[in-house]
């Protein structure tokens, strides 16, 4: 197999989200080691920083395998459970674990008092349905970054996206008159919802579409589900991905933003999508990169807790390598376990090897 051969199955997809969870992890280490703001590059309409650049490629990535699951098997319901998968049961262990294991070790409040006070059970019944609850009695109240988990707050945009493409997925694969009456119900949907989240229930903003359409990070999905879609018409060629790199830094000098979503993008889903012997082999060991980015920021606060990280830099390089440890241990234990059980539940006769619980799989 060449080098160089590309498909929507490239080695480089789970190298790529292990180095933005990485990202992450740096860009969380100024604000939890000394009360810092993360790196922010600014000019133009442009606003990025180590953290949004780094949740930006998640999305890129998002986009692009996720329609990809969807095209091969576009039924809404077996596309929700395996969703559901890949979200929640990696999502509940960790807060069973920050709430009721790490919590109840690190809380200034007496233990009886910390595991009967309702702000505990809130924060994890709040947490599950990706409700913006970001703190628990007594626990790390005087680190200087705030929070219990600073990472979580995407979850809900990426669920979004999933609801949008599974409204709008049908679109892609019918045809004649259907194809212009799904688009006018699903355009419908679409207005009534702004209006309703917008006029009607102005306080739902923080979780309402309305909210979510304005981010940057939908933005980034979408343009991964285009570049999927048109990935027989977009050549992946590295003198491409060449003048993507230099569109990328004159769009960042310029401050154009939506240079910045196409340049990006491109660069992202290039590098994805190679293929080599080394990235097999990392690859094959499994995708920590959900579990590093979820358990990354708790781990961060325990060490800053402890007074273990002197320096932003300190921080990045012990969390890292805790935060991958533990990332495997999640993908192992709970994550590929929940995806199988997921297929084995929704196996089709004719379903393919393309199906399987991989880490490429597991978008």
């Amino acid at each position: 197999m060449s080098k160089d051969r590309t498909d929507e199955a490239g080695d480089g997809f789970g190298i790529m989200r292990i180095g933005a969870a990485v990202m992450v992890i740096f860009a969380h280490s100024f604000p939890l080691a000394r009360g810092a703001e993360d790196p922010t590059w600014q000019r133009g309409t442009v606003i990025i920083s180590f953290g949004s650049a780094a949740v930006s490629i998640f999305f890129v990535i998002s986009g692009y395998l996720v329609l990809s699951s969807w095209m091969r098997d576009p039924n809404p319901l077996r596309f929700a459970v395996r969703r559901v998968a890949r979200i929640w049961p990696g999502l509940l262990v960790m807060l069973f674990v920050t709430t009721w294991i790490v919590g109840s070790a690190v809380t200034t409040l007496p233990l009886a008092r910390y595991l009967t006070d309702p702000g505990t059970s809130r924060y994890f019944a709040g947490s599950a349905m990706l409700l913006p609850v970001w703190d628990l009695p007594g626990v790390f109240r005087t680190n200087p970054g705030p929070g219990v988990n600073g990472s979580v707050w995407s979850l809900p945009i990426e669920v979004a996206a999933y609801v949008g493409l599974a409204l709008l997925g049908p679109l892609l694969v019918v045809r004649g008159r259907r194809r212009l009456v799904l688009a006018a119900v699903m355009a419908a949907v679409i207005v009534v919802a702004v209006a309703v989240t917008r006029y009607v229930l102005p306080h739902a903003m923080v979780v309402g579409l309305a909210y979510l359409l304005h981010q940057n990070f939908l933005v980034f999905f979408i343009a991964g589900g285009v570049l999927y879609f048109a990935r027989q018409r977009v050549p992946m060629r590295w003198p491409l991905f060449g003048l993507a790199i230099v569109g990328l830094l004159v769009s960042l000098l310029a401050g154009v933003m939506l240079a910045v979503f196409v340049f990006l993008s491109y660069g992202v889903i290039y590098l994805s999508t190679r293929r080599g012997l080394v990235l097999r082999r990392i690859t094959a060991l499994g995708d920590p990169s959900y579990g590093i980015y979820i358990y990354a920021y708790p781990i961060q606060q325990v060490f800053a807790h402890l007074r273990l990280a002197p320096n932003e830099w300190v921080l990045f390089a012990e969390a890292t390598v805790v935060s991958v440890v533990v990332g495997y241990l999640s993908w192992h234990l709970v994550e590929k376990r929940a995806l199988e059980f997921a297929r084995r539940r929704l196996r089709r006769p004719a379903a393919s090897a393309a199906t399987r619980p991989t880490p490429l799989a597991a978008a």
